[in-house]
């Protein structure tokens, strides 16, 4: 399992803190942050769970999704999605928003969620979709908006799609603290690390710091993003506690190994004497193998296992005996 599994990212709802709170220092970066244009595509036959009722309060629903999704690493069995746009990923502690507007549910809305897979190794893809969202604005609904949010389950990466908006106020014309808009938001709870994207919709930029921070020390978008754009956030890959586990050690022929890597991740795995002579040697995405070491003489052999990825390279001992 992956050191950094240990922590889980969220995105912050809330757009301010509370006054009198310092600004934060900036800590190493755990996020890398990318944005283009794409094309918007609505969810094909996905699960409803508001089909267009409106309902005033922040109303909630609750995915049990019948599997173990691995979000960074860590196991989820169900989800919380509300109305305005947050996820809690289960705990209330730990939540993600694309979106930071308020939000209502009218009579052409659709609150909806899809698994997909993906590539050649199925990744699975969590999708969440709002569909025709009223915005609300000076505490008037004004226009509407569209937008997904993608969970990667094997590749530590989220994504915000961003859809159609029809008559959306422009910029400055709707900047109270609850009802302009601030760009996502990643957060950490328990190290109270955090990742603001801030700047123009079309040239956005990430700020990463620690503790808390008073959002008009820093110039946030006040743009909603237009169809087609869509943010990428992936965690930054950090050294494995344990590269790797492997057993019986010594062994007289079968060799158990586990990898740190998640399921479809690439990786090589190699078996050399310590001279350097290579017996064995595969590409693979299987996170355990079996190999027969008994065709071998007895003596000391290193197993080495490199992720083409992260370029990370793992290695570690094993005693062949009679």
């Amino acid at each position: 399992m992956h050191s950094y599994a240990k922590f889980t990212w969220v995105f912050l709802f809330w757009a301010m803190v509370h006054p009198g709170q310092a600004a934060a220092q900036t800590p190493a970066e755990m996020y890398s942050f990318g944005f283009g244009q794409g094309t918007y595509a609505p969810l094909v036959n996905p699960v409803v769970l508001n089909p267009g009722i409106d309902f005033p309060g922040h109303n909630n629903y609750t995915v049990q999704l019948g599997f173990v999704f691995r979000y960074f690493g860590n196991p989820l069995y169900s989800i919380e999605v509300l109305r305005n746009g947050l996820v809690f990923l289960g705990n209330e502690n730990e939540y993600l928003t694309p979106f930071r507007p308020e939000m209502v549910v009218t009579p052409q809305s659709q609150i909806a969620y899809q698994v997909s897979t993906t590539g050649n190794c199925n990744y699975r893809v969590m999708k969440v979709e709002w569909k025709n969202m009223g915005l609300m604005c000076a505490d008037s609904l004004t226009g509407r908006v569209n937008f997904q949010l993608w969970l990667y389950e094997s590749s530590n990466r989220i994504e915000f799609h961003y859809g159609p908006v029809t008559g959306v106020p422009a910029s400055g014309t709707c900047n109270t603290t609850w009802q302009a808009y601030l760009g996502p938001r990643l957060w950490v709870s328990n190290s109270r690390q955090y990742a603001v994207v801030t700047g123009n919709f079309a040239q956005p930029v990430l700020l990463q710091g620690i503790g808390s921070f008073l959002g008009n020390e820093h110039p946030f978008q006040q743009e909603i993003p237009p169809e087609g754009m869509v943010y990428t956030f992936t965690l930054l890959e950090s050294q494995p506690e344990t590269p790797f586990s492997l057993g019986p050690n010594p062994t007289s022929g079968e060799l158990r190994i586990r990898a740190w890597a998640n399921e479809c991740e690439p990786y090589r795995i190699t078996l050399t004497d310590l001279w350097g002579r290579v017996y064995f040697q595969s590409e693979t995405t299987n996170p355990q193998l079996r190999l027969n070491l008994g065709a071998y003489q007895p003596g000391w052999y290193l197993i080495r296992i490199f992720y083409p990825d992260s370029g990370v390279f793992q290695n570690a001992k094993v005693l062949l005996t009679r």
